[in-house]
């Protein structure tokens, strides 16, 4: 009887803040807006969504501090065979945003200030194993010993630090800029093998095993420009942002490649096998545009923004020398980038519309709904003929976002708390593997089939913390 002894997730759930633009927001109060705050927000917030907002600060310096701290659950229906549901439960706090106005003097037509972001945060840790014994090999006598394992591990960490500068041209009119530097670091290890062996062996000894194994580490340093125009009459106010591409610094990857073949139907028996060290590493950013309009009255605000991002062309994120990797050697064709790993990103709009209330004059209601679409969606799944520029798996659904929080004014200080619930559901998700249809010799990994389904729910719990205080002149 088939028997599922670790069942966690498929590698198609990995990292998915790292693809999604808008899964992290920066700031309490724009966080709990859906990030609808190109069109204005006077805190330091705006020194990332929208920098010539930040010259309309009417308190002469403001210090912030937002951290988040992120419940997810996930399921996914049919992930290594069918009829075979996993779950996974996980929570990640972080420190969200820090930032400070610089300059001293309010009455000046300028504004400057210091803004550091935890831009993303994903981490994975999976492990999932599928065995059973059935009569595989007629030949033999008795039952075979089947044993299928999926490993993941994926950590990806980046932060940004910018500073701002924003320009008052007019009562209504202004202009900011802030660039950024960015740091990435990506830690990823997959690994996916199938083991026959004899049931009445003592030994172990394999009859037949296919193996696949990738491991990269990645650090990058990168450049980009936020530039927007503000313009703001009767309690309108509209935004418009331009980010740049990122130019990329400095940038260096180490990584790990294990193909092996042993017993598997009319292929050889062979071993593909490289590791490299301090090889080139990219990570890349696209241009994207946003806009925003909001509107003021007395006791209420309601906020739209759209944010364009374009496509990402197919790139190299870790390019190795080219090398001979096959054992044994009469195997080889050639020398091949055997360890380099490819990435892109489709193109995306994302939409957010947030709203606040004054319920009185120290308590104020903020309410958000805003897309979030996957940067990448194809199915992707492992070709084991592949030897050159495999991709790291991705996440397959579009997530949306609504949330709901309070900001508490006293004395000198606002408190601000919310949270923000998620919902993202795919169909047609391609299996890595197919565990329980298993055929020896040709298909160890059984037919892999897009019949898997992904469903995701979040909950984020939101705190920030402003603190007003004057300087001298």
């Amino acid at each position: 009887m088939k028997k599922l002894l670790i069942l966690i997730l498929l590698p198609a759930l990995l990292s998915a803040q790292d693809n999604h633009y808008n899964t992290q927001q920066f700031g309490a109060r724009a966080s709990l807006l859906g990030g609808a705050v190109v069109g204005g927000l006077e805190d330091n917030s705006a020194m990332y969504y929208n920098p010539a907002a930040y010259v309309f600060l009417e308190e002469k310096t403001v210090s912030l501090n937002t951290t988040v701290y992120r419940a997810e659950f996930m399921t996914l229906e049919n992930g290594l065979g069918t009829d075979k549901k996993s779950a996974s439960k996980r929570i990640i706090t972080f420190p969200q945003a820090l930032s400070s106005l610089l300059t001293h003097n309010s009455e000046k037509k300028y504004r400057f200030g210091f803004i550091a972001i935890t831009r993303h945060q994903a981490q994975s840790d999976y492990s999932q194993r599928v065995s059973y014994y059935s009569d595989f090999i007629p030949d033999i006598t008795g039952e075979e010993l089947f044993t299928g394992q999926l490993d993941l591990q994926n950590s990806v960490t980046e932060y940004w630090a910018g500073l701002c500068g924003s320009f008052k041209l007019s009562e209504k009119f202004s202009l900011g800029f802030t660039p950024f530097l960015s740091y990435r670091n990506q830690r990823y290890l997959y690994s996916l093998s199938s083991i026959l062996s004899s049931a009445d062996s003592i030994s172990g000894q394999d009859l037949a095993h296919q193996r696949y194994m990738d491991a990269m580490r990645q650090n990058t340093i990168r450049f980009f420009l936020k530039a927007g125009i503000h313009y703001r009459h009767k309690g309108w106010h509209f935004g418009l942002t331009i980010t740049s591409p990122s130019i990329g610094i400095w940038g260096e990857a180490r990584t790990d490649r294990n193909i092996a073949f042993f017993g598997i139907g009319s292929k050889p028996d062979v071993i593909y096998d490289d590791r490299q060290w301090f090889i080139k590493g990219r990570s890349k950013q696209p241009i994207s545009v946003a806009i925003g309009l909001l509107k003021k009255t007395k006791n209420f605000s309601i906020a739209f923004s759209a944010e364009y991002f374009a496509a990402v062309k197919e790139y190299n994120m870790a390019e190795g020398e080219l090398r001979e990797v096959a054992r044994p050697l009469y195997l080889n064709n050639g020398p091949i980038d055997f360890v380099g790993f490819k990435t892109s990103a489709d193109q995306v709009l994302n939409l957010a519309l947030g709203a606040e209330f004054k319920l009185s004059e120290k308590l104020q209601l903020h309410s958000s709904l805003c897309t979030d679409f996957a940067t990448q969606n194809e199915r992707n799944v492992i070709n084991i003929d592949n030897f050159s520029g495999p991709r790291l798996a991705n996440p397959l659904s579009d997530l949306y976002h609504a949330s709901l929080g309070l900001s508490m004014k006293k004395r000198q200080a606002i408190m601000t708390v919310g949270t923000t619930y998620t919902f993202g559901k795919a169909n047609n998700v391609m299996q890595q593997a197919n565990f329980t249809a298993v055929s020896y010799p040709d298909h160890l990994w059984g037919d892999s089939s897009p019949t898997a389904t992904l469903i995701q729910h979040t909950i984020t719990l939101i705190l920030g913390y402003t603190y007003y205080f004057d300087l001298m002149d």
